[in-house]
């Protein structure tokens, strides 16, 4: 009430005469309600009435993370700015200001009937030349968004992939040596132009260490080439699965507002 924080638990809020700023808060502080009221002495009010009817818009917080403070009129709202969505108000011209660390950015805006209208804030002036030309409608509100900007992933999903390619191609080495060293095994077999049993060219002892150590080395090709396609498929989705988080958010926004002798422009979105 008039920039002072009330709470549930205070039923009644004594008010001299007069025109005075009442806002409601969420209790998540994502919304805000404000009106202009004129109160008459003697009378009780509670809050809001029921016959407030009036045309109302709505000023939409862009969350500029180095503000600390965001007052309407010359009252501050008892809200966290990092959740605030909205804060409904009655249409018209809406003065207000946005508070930093280090000073107090005053703005007005010109809201309609049912209008949403960006606070301007430090950080959307710092990206505002970039922004393209907006519309020359009086009191108009135009958003655009630009086509969804992919997220950026370092090279890690590909060192990845790229090991287990090596460690596959690896293995596929071991395998083929295996086989060629057992087919050695084979080919120095040979039976005799009498007949009887094959007779080898090399040793017993020799023959049982080659086919040994053959079978050694397909076993170990075998684990890398599986081992390897996986890690392989794992650094391949684990790109994809990077890249596709966020991506069905708008890289950016630009809200241009205009009205007669004045005009204004905001910038939203995440920046990498």
């Amino acid at each position: 009430m008039d920039g002072t924080a009330l709470w549930e638990t205070r039923p009644d809020v004594p008010l001299a005469p007069g025109t005075h700023l009442v806002c409601i808060i969420s209790a998540e502080s994502d919304a805000a309600q404000c009106w202009h009221t004129e109160m008459a002495a003697g009378r009780r009010l509670d809050w809001p009435p029921a016959d407030l009817a009036r045309p109302r818009g709505f000023l939409r917080w862009p969350r500029d993370r180095a503000a600390s403070r965001l007052l309407i009129e010359d009252y501050p709202l008892s809200a966290d700015l990092s959740r605030l969505e909205t804060v409904e108000v009655d249409a018209g011209t809406v003065r207000g200001a946005v508070g930093y660390a280090v000073g107090l950015d005053p703005f007005s805006v010109s809201v309609g009937d049912e209008q949403v209208v960006d606070i301007p804030t430090r950080e959307a002036m710092r990206l505002a030349a970039q922004v393209a030309a907006g519309s020359s409608d009086a009191g108009s509100t135009v958003y655009k968004r630009t086509p969804s900007a992919r997220r950026k992933v370092g090279p890690a999903p590909w060192i990845v992939a790229g090991t287990g390619v090596a460690a596959a191609v690896v293995g596929a080495v071991f395998m083929a040596g295996g086989a060629s060293d057992r087919k050695a095994v084979t080919d120095a077999q040979s039976a005799p132009p009498e007949g009887g049993l094959a007779v080898s060219s090399i040793s017993y002892a020799e023959a049982s260490k080659r086919w040994d150590d053959a079978n050694t080395k397909s076993t170990i090709g075998t684990a890398l080439v599986g081992a390897g396609a996986a890690v392989a498929v794992g650094g391949v989705l684990w790109w994809v699965i990077a890249r596709s988080t966020g991506s069905s958010e708008a890289a950016s926004g630009a809200s241009v507002w205009t009205q007669p002798g004045a005009a204004g422009v905001t910038w939203r979105g995440s920046f990498q």
